[in-house]
This record gives C-alpha cells, sequence and structure tokens, in this order.
C-alpha cells in the first residue's frame, strides 16, 4: 500500500511538474472577494498572488543555481505568513517567516540538491499557494 501510495504520489508530482495540472496565476477566479489586482511591479515580474493583506512575487530565478529570491509587500492585518519549502514527496525542507519590514526573501539554494522543490505561502496558517521551484546547480 505504502509503495502505490509514493507511486502515485510521484507521478502526481512529475505530471504537476511538466504543467499538466498546475495551476497558473492567471487562473484565479475574478469575482473572488479576496483577490484584487494590484498595479505593484516586482524586480521578479507581476505577482503570483495578491489579497487585502498580501502581494507576492514568485521565486525568481525558476530554476534557481545558487540563490533565488522572492518579493513581497504586506498591506493589511495578519498574524503570520511564512514560505513553506517541501520535496516532491512532501517532506518539509525548510519554513521562512516573512515580515512586515522585510520586503525580499532571499533563499539559499546551495545546500538544496538538484531537483523539483515546491513553496506554499501560508498566511495566518492557511496554505494561500503552491507553485513550483526548480534548482539546478552549474557542473
Amino acid at each position: 500500500m505504502r509503495q502505490l501510495l509514493l507511486i502515485f504520489l510521484s507521478s502526481y508530482f512529475l505530471t504537476c511538474s511538466v504543467g499538466v495540472w498546475a495551476v497558473t496565476p492567471t487562473e484565479v477566479r475574478i469575482d473572488s472577494p479576496s483577490v484584487k489586482y494590484t498595479h505593484t511591479t516586482f524586480q521578479g515580474g507581476v505577482p503570483a498572488f495578491s489579497n487585502d493583506k498580501i502581494t507576492i512575487s514568485g521565486i525568481y530565478p525558476n530554476p534557481a543555481t545558487t540563490s533565488a529570491a522572492l518579493e513581497y509587500d504586506i498591506t493589511g492585518e495578519l498574524k503570520e505568513a511564512k514560505i513553506l519549502i517541501s520535496n516532491v514527496l512532501g517532506s518539509s525542507i525548510g519554513e521562512y517567516k516573512l515580515t512586515r519590514e522585510g520586503h525580499k526573501m532571499q533563499l539559499d539554494t546551495s545546500e538544496f540538491a538538484p531537483g523539483i522543490y515546491f513553496y506554499t505561502l501560508s498566511v495566518d496558517g492557511k496554505s494561500i499557494f503552491t507553485r513550483k521551484l526548480i534548482i539546478r546547480h552549474s557542473s
């Protein structure tokens, strides 16, 4: 049973990594009351997500080699915001708190093994969105 579950999860994440089931930021429902459009421009491009509490860019560069960055702007009241990094099997690799004073999170990817990872924005204990991060090291 465990092997069957691992095969399913591996194939699911592999499928997500090639974009078959991946959700893109443009698929966010426009009529959702918690989502707003903003003109905030980040160095990494357009925001990956924005609501009444936080606006956040995608991680860039992606694929990353030695480091990656993520920009954000906390605009509303929230108790806690953090980025969770996990591997394709769902194991937690790291947790990075986002503070109101900071506007950029730097991620040292040189210690990560090359491969596919996922980063999740968590606000007040709720997962808001998940995106893929690819890490490749120079040979």
